[in-house]
């Protein structure tokens, strides 16, 4: 205030309405802004870029100032033709209008005014991508490919992009040039990946990726998983079960997130449930599973028809039998979706309060009964309970404060 009553000048306006934003007094802040853009053009100077695009920023979020804030951020660039920031900040008020091929090329004449800019080049993708003009997508990262020969980023951008769209043989020419630079294992699981799923598959090509010394696949649990994929693949079924059951040993099968890791891996080397069955029974039988490679294993066989009774018989006698809570848990989780699925209602709920036997509080356990009794059993009164203990113990839930509501709502 004081620098203010010597010199009126825009910088220091402008760092008052900085200010008056913070205090949040937004009828000072925006004085002060406007403030700060005449003093800069007083005796006949040019205001800072800066001011308008910190002017546009504040009125930002106020719908009726549209078009001010685009006027700004336009005089922006008039001023400062090479300024970015404005021109970002341009580009996302014009993709939220919905105005985007205007917004592409303001994204193409900001990585044209800076090649390296990647922030624009990934925004400009996005939106691109957004848009479904997937050969512009891959004509923008090839332009910045050629700007950084020795870099691997963009290259694994494009290898990303192309196997998100499906079009593997694309991915696999990108991840190609980057594990030509680099042999490192999170390449190496791409460009296999992308190897193995094109048809007919390079099944071949993807052992050979993975055979490199560098790599130390037989260590490392995804690399050996992906492996096994290749080998059945290129229908090598005993060799591939052998790395399956060296897998089994890269992790702690204690771990409930490293056994679902594993599992992750095991359905893709084998898509078929019966596959799946047949290497489980074998793996089993050398190598008795823990409590946790018992419970994901049930998820398997749970879905097969023969094998679902004697699975559901031997998740029950491990619940009975175990010392862990969370394994308890999960098994009643598991027989009470499994019951759901196969709409039996009854026995569903059974299974869902067994486990709140374990913990009364758990907030999925409560949800799931609460939605059973009320929308298969019309038991509204009785689902009610439960909600409300879930939306007590995890309060301003949105899932479940939507449950509550509309059981006080078929109650009248």
């Amino acid at each position: 205030r004081r620098c203010l009553e010597v010199e009126p000048v825009g910088r220091i306006v402008h760092l008052a309405a900085q200010a008056g934003v913070q205090q949040k007094d937004r009828v000072k802040a925006r004085r002060l802004f406007d403030q700060a853009i005449a003093a800069g053009s007083a005796a006949g100077r040019t205001p800072s870029a800066v001011a308008f695009i910190r002017r546009a920023e504040f009125n930002e979020g106020d719908s009726t100032l549209r078009k001010d804030v685009i006027a700004d951020l336009e005089q922006a660039l008039k001023i400062a033709p090479g300024n970015n920031v404005a021109r970002a900040r341009l580009a996302n008020i014009l993709v939220r209008d919905g105005q985007f091929d205007q917004a592409v090329e303001v994204g193409r004449t900001a990585i044209k005014n800076d090649p390296y800019d990647n922030g624009m080049r990934e925004a400009l993708v996005d939106l691109l991508k957004m848009r479904q003009r997937d050969a512009e997508v891959f004509d923008v990262i090839d332009e910045a490919v050629k700007l950084s020969p020795d870099g691997v980023e963009w290259l694994i951008n494009g290898g990303d992009i192309a196997s998100q769209l499906g079009r593997w043989s694309q991915a696999e020419g990108y991840y190609r040039k980057v594990f030509e630079k680099v042999k490192r294992a999170d390449i190496a699981l791409k460009f296999s990946n992308a190897l193995l799923q094109q048809t007919p598959s390079k099944c071949t090509e993807a052992l050979s990726v993975l055979a490199n010394k560098e790599l130390e696949t037989d260590k490392t649990l995804l690399l050996v998983l992906t492996r096994a994929r290749a080998l059945i693949a290129c229908n090598k079924a005993a060799e591939a079960l052998q790395d399956v059951k060296t897998a089994s040993g890269l992790f702690n099968p204690d771990d409930p997130e490293q056994v679902s890791m594993f599992f992750a891996g095991f359905t893709l080397v084998y898509p078929k449930p019966k596959d799946q069955l047949n290497a489980l029974g074998r793996m089993e039988k050398e190598t008795p599973f823990t409590p946790w490679m018992k419970v994901q294993s049930g998820v398997i066989r749970l879905q097969d028809p023969d094998a679902m009774g004697p699975a559901t018989d031997e998740l029950k006698k491990l619940a009975a039998s175990t010392q862990d809570n969370l394994v308890k848990i999960s098994i009643f989780k598991l027989l009470g979706s499994t019951a759901y699925q196969a709409k039996k209602w009854e026995s569903a709920v059974e299974m869902f309060r067994k486990g709140l036997e374990v913990d009364p509080d758990d907030v999925e356990l409560n949800n799931n009964i609460a939605f059973t009794l009320a929308q298969q059993l019309e038991r509204a009164a009785e689902a009610l309970t439960s909600a409300e203990h879930a939306a007590n113990i995890r309060p301003g839930y949105p899932t479940i404060l939507d449950s509550v509501g509309v059981l006080h709502l078929e109650q009248n």
